[in-house]
């Protein structure tokens, strides 16, 4: 756990966060990075400076930090699944925002493996525009790390789509059959080398969830 000067520093990155300050935000954020010694915590506060880069349209930066948090071996639940599939999808973000449909696809089809063993087990997900419902309820609502998720989690949220209302009134079965499908054509159009399209039929599948 954050000592008491560390947590103070990881404080003022979250209140820069809800002011909408993402400069001083990643400067606190990054100050806990040098303070602290404990991997864990860093490696997921390089998820939030991931977040916030992506969020700035700083690509390269924001790539670096997601690269971080995905390459680190941990049987932490909150690393090894939750903050890793957060980092594939803001690596593809990135990587669509930047013009990389391949290196796109490649993570948001590994972001969409990690979400739908989860939806299975727990018929909910931890994507980065549900994580606060996601941990309502559980041990991770009183977890310091969520804090500044779920505040820059708020700056992702999707445009109003017309899945939002379908996956509300189909079911599950049918729900998933769709994410099949879609993930299907979006292969198919990845082995004929079209890469732009195929992303479109993932991130379209992505909305189902």
């Amino acid at each position: 756990m954050l000592d008491s000067e560390n947590w103070l520093v990881y404080k003022k990155g979250v209140k820069s966060i809800q002011e909408n300050d993402f400069e001083k935000a990643y400067f606190h954020f990054s100050e806990f990075i040098n303070l602290s010694d404990n991997k864990d915590e860093i490696i997921f506060t390089h998820l939030i400076c991931g977040l916030i880069k992506c969020k700035k349209d700083e690509f390269n930066l924001a790539n670096e930090n997601f690269s971080k948090v995905i390459s680190y071996k941990s049987t932490d639940f909150i690393l090894n699944r939750i903050a890793k599939c957060i980092a594939f999808y803001g690596r593809s973000e990135s990587n669509y925002k930047s013009g990389d449909f391949k290196e796109s696809y490649d993570d948001i089809l590994k972001a969409l493996n990690l979400i739908k063993s989860e939806h299975d087990y727990l018929n909910k997900n931890f994507k980065l525009q549900n994580i606060e419902k996601y941990i309502i309820n559980t041990p991770f609502c009183n977890d310091i790390r969520f804090h500044s998720l779920v505040e820059i989690s708020k700056y992702f949220k999707p445009r109003y789509d017309l899945i939002d209302d379908f996956r509300k009134v189909i079911t599950n079965e049918r729900k998933n059959l769709i994410i099949l499908e879609l993930q299907s054509q979006g292969s198919l159009r990845f082995k004929d080398g079209d890469c732009e399209n195929a992303l479109k039929y993932l991130r379209r599948a992505w909305k189902y969830y």
